[in-house]
């Protein structure tokens, strides 16, 4: 807010015996000549992308309401081609600027080598002459596009003078022409835009005889980098801890995310996208899960105990009868005997579990010689089965006769006429 005027007569106050104002008026004027001499910047095809955003905003009217929303608007240029990119947003919050500079790559064919944004903060996050700290999300971004993020100076608009010129352009040649149109949605308005980007880039500049359009594909294209085979998605970090019951808790979404049980108690981190929800420990990927669920719990069986796992799938006869055929064909026999001999099937899953149970408490081996005598003396229940491993009959080597299904003759045993009245 400082005029001629007032620095004159601060001047003539420390100086009464000074210049005159007009002689004064004339040496400010070779000093500012002097400052502001300007230096010609050289560009190279895929070299630089400059972004910005234009300070006035468009709008589009709600259909249904009829409420104005303004919008802002996203500028990025070529440095070499002078290739102009516009987008509306409804804001300029770090999502929509990356949203925004993906889209811009895209565009463009191809990514620059180096960016350069303004000193926004969804992209500086603290600015710096020497050592500005780039915002975490926007320069995950850059990552993934292999491009080098270069900050202009604070207050220095010249530093990106390529996008600062694109923006008097996109007011001339974009806003003007879309002055009487009216708008009902973000979409009729990025449609619109992207016309008269179009237009914009196809006409010949004076100074080079040909258009945008011509220098992005000619020279340009060819000089950036390729686009990775997968589009960038916007990321949150969190580092949490792995709960007890093998989840993580993101509370943004209020679901939980299953891991391998083996992780419990640890700290994990967790990187969320659109589309995907990665758990890392220690920079490997130990879990993987979609993101566009509905399911408030998002478990994989694998990531549980097995006694979880069997408890989740939920006991039911061909549940019990395929984890007893891993013993073999006795154990699977004696499980089929005893759902068979219970009035309800349900009532005999505890003797089948108690059964297959034995495993654990004696050994495979002795589980299954113990099913085997179980078959052969007919006594196919938990309690017999139980006492042959734990009396050790199972190590025996009973002679046949012993295990003589058939009742020899003899007198004194009675058949089944003499109990009949």
């Amino acid at each position: 807010h400082m005029t001629k005027q007032l620095l004159w007569e601060e001047y003539k106050r420390d100086y009464p015996d000074g210049y005159q104002y007009s002689r004064f008026c004339y040496y400010l004027q070779l000093y500012n000549r002097k400052e502001q001499a300007v230096l010609v910047g050289t560009h190279h095809p895929g070299e630089k992308m400059f972004i910005d955003f234009t300070g006035n905003k468009l709008h589009y009217a709600d259909r249904l309401t009829g409420v104005i929303v303004p919008c802002d608007v996203y500028v990025a240029t070529l440095g070499y081609s002078n290739y102009i990119f516009v987008k509306a947003t409804h804001s300029q919050k770090t999502e929509e600027v990356i949203a925004s500079t993906v889209t811009a790559v895209e565009d463009f064919g191809g990514s620059p080598r180096s960016i350069v944004p303004d000193n926004m903060k969804t992209a500086v996050t603290s600015p710096d002459r020497y050592t500005p700290v780039i915002n975490e999300a926007f320069l995950d971004m850059a990552n993934h596009y292999s491009m080098v993020v270069l900050p202009a100076r604070v207050r220095k608009p010249r530093d990106k003078a390529k996008v600062e010129r694109s923006v008097q352009i996109v007011y001339q040649r974009i806003f003007a022409a879309l002055r009487k149109q009216t708008f009902y949605s973000l979409q009729e308005l990025n449609d619109a835009l992207k016309e008269q980007s179009r237009l914009l880039n196809e006409r010949t500049m004076q100074q080079e005889e040909c258009s945008r359009q011509v220098l992005l594909e000619r020279d340009e294209r060819p000089a950036l980098q390729p686009l990775p085979k997968e589009r960038y998605e916007m990321r949150h970090h969190l580092q949490l801890t792995l709960q007890a019951n093998s989840h993580v808790y993101i509370s943004r979404q209020k679901k939980y995310y299953s891991a391998p049980y083996q992780y419990i108690g640890n700290k994990v981190q967790v990187v969320i996208t659109s589309s995907l929800v990665r758990i890392y420990f220690k920079g490997e990927c130990i879990a993987t899960h979609p993101a566009n669920r509905s399911l408030k719990y998002n478990t994989q069986d694998e990531h549980l105990p097995s006694h979880h796992q069997f408890v989740r799938k939920g006991m039911n006869e061909q549940v019990l009868k395929e984890r007893a055929s891993v013993y073999g064909d006795a154990v699977l026999k004696v499980i089929e005997q005893v759902l068979a001999s219970s009035h309800h099937p349900e009532q005999a899953f505890n003797s089948c579990l108690g059964i297959m149970a034995l495993a654990k408490k004696t050994s495979a081996e002795t589980l299954i010689k113990s099913c085997s005598i179980a078959l052969d003396f007919g006594v196919c229940s938990f309690k017999h089965v139980q006492r042959i491993a734990f009396d050790q009959f199972a190590n025996r080597n009973l002679p046949p006769s012993e295990i003589n299904k058939t009742l020899p003759a003899h007198p004194n045993i009675r058949g089944a006429a003499n109990y009949k009245h």
